[in-house]
């Protein structure tokens, strides 16, 4: 563990969540904003430190959390566990209070985190800006819910074009029906659903995520035609920028 980074739990109805904390390279520079991350399905937030290390580089203070059941299909346990990591970042009892702006504090999530972050914050609004990641956008698995369509928060959701997981088209059609009048959408040509993810863990997923009978029905992801250098690049400079225009400036 890096000295920048911290270990914290807290617990809601679903259990004990884990969490990561970054902090921001420049932290004797006030408090800065802060981006609560949720993992997707089947994972795990250990998954993704390239977007902890990222943030914390970009002078963002990052919270990754890990939920208490990752092979439980319901997003409202992602959801519902972004809300209480807000809770915890805003309780004076806790120790990231005083690291914590109560009104700059962004959500982002990949796949199923995608769609929780996307329910979160829909439904809290101490959440000030979203960004979704290959969201879980599955009808026929998971019903939309309507309040998805009245976000009223600045949110960006992005898709690799050969995502296999989830087809580019479902997340567009989301993005063209929200009624955000700040909103933005990345097709991150060539990419696909795993290279959201750091490399070094491909070989631990790559077995699921191409032969999975998860969820009731056959995934299969797109082979990508980038790198995940170039994925994460393309993602994170969009991802970095959007909560720049929204919670810095």
């Amino acid at each position: 563990m890096k000295d920048s980074q911290l270990t914290h739990t807290f617990e809601n109805r679903w259990g004990i969540y884990s969490a990561t904390y970054y902090s921001p390279s420049d932290k004797q520079d006030g408090i800065h904003p802060t981006i609560v991350f949720m993992h997707g399905f089947r994972a795990q937030k250990e998954w993704y430190s390239w977007i902890g290390e990222l943030l914390a580089s970009q002078g963002y203070s990052a919270l990754l959390l890990t939920v208490p059941s990752a092979r439980l299909p319901d997003p409202n346990q992602w959801s519902d566990g972004i809300k209480s990591a807000v809770d915890y970042l805003l309780n004076k009892e806790y120790p990231l209070y005083n690291e914590t702006s109560p009104d700059k504090i962004g959500v982002m999530g990949h796949s199923m985190g995608g769609l929780g972050a996307l329910m979160a914050g829909s439904e809290d609004n101490r959440i000030r800006c979203i960004v979704g990641l290959a969201p879980a956008i599955i009808p026929d698995v998971f019903p939309i819910p309507k309040k998805l369509y009245n976000i009223s928060s600045p949110i960006q959701l992005q898709i690799g074009s050969n995502d296999g997981l989830i087809p580019a088209e479902n997340v567009r059609a989301l993005f063209d029906s929200l009624s955000s009048k700040k909103k933005s959408y990345v097709e991150i040509r060539g990419g696909n659903h795993i290279r959201f993810v750091d490399k070094g863990i491909v070989s631990t997923v790559g077995e699921f995520l191409s032969r999975s009978g998860a969820l009731g029905r056959r995934f299969r992801d797109g082979r990508a035609s980038i790198t995940f250098e170039e994925q994460h690049s393309v993602s994170g400079n969009n991802f970095v920028e959007w909560f720049d225009s929204h919670l810095k400036h």
